[in-house]
Parts: structure tokens; C-alpha cells; sequence
């Protein structure tokens, strides 16, 4: 079963992707069935923005499954 984000979480993850020059923010979709995140698309940046949010959700002990250019959910 996925582990819930809290709001905090992803405006934690808004800022590192900040701090490394990505003007990126990651979007939560919460509905009953599940979590759901989305970005702004950033072209060719987005490479950057999913390897960013990765490692940033990895530290965590949370696994990402990327479902399109830009969006993921959790695994």
C-alpha cells in the first residue's frame, strides 16, 4: 500500500526542487481513490524535476512510479 504525503511533505519537496534552480512545483491530487502529483511541465527540465522529486521522496522511504511527463503517485 502507497504512503500518504502530507501537504507538508510536498512543500518540502517544492523547496528543494528551489533550491537546485528548478521553477517547478509539485501539485497534490488527493481523492478517494489516492494520491495523485502533477507539475508544470518544464519541457526538456523535466528529467531534472522527476530526478529531483526521486531522490527527494526516496529519502523518505517513499518509491515514486512516474504514470506520464509530468506526474507520479506513490508505490
Amino acid at each position: 500500500m502507497a504512503r500518504i504525503v502530507s501537504t507538508f511533505e510536498v512543500e518540502d519537496c517544492n523547496r528543494a526542487l528551489a533550491q537546485v534552480g528548478l521553477p517547478a512545483r509539485v501539485h497534490l491530487h488527493d481523492a478517494c481513490g489516492g494520491q495523485f502529483f502533477s507539475w508544470d511541465s518544464l519541457g526538456e527540465r523535466d528529467a531534472d524535476v522527476r530526478e529531483t522529486a526521486e531522490h527527494f521522496f526516496s529519502n523518505k522511504g517513499i518509491k515514486l512510479e512516474f504514470v506520464g511527463d509530468s506526474s507520479f503517485r506513490t508505490r
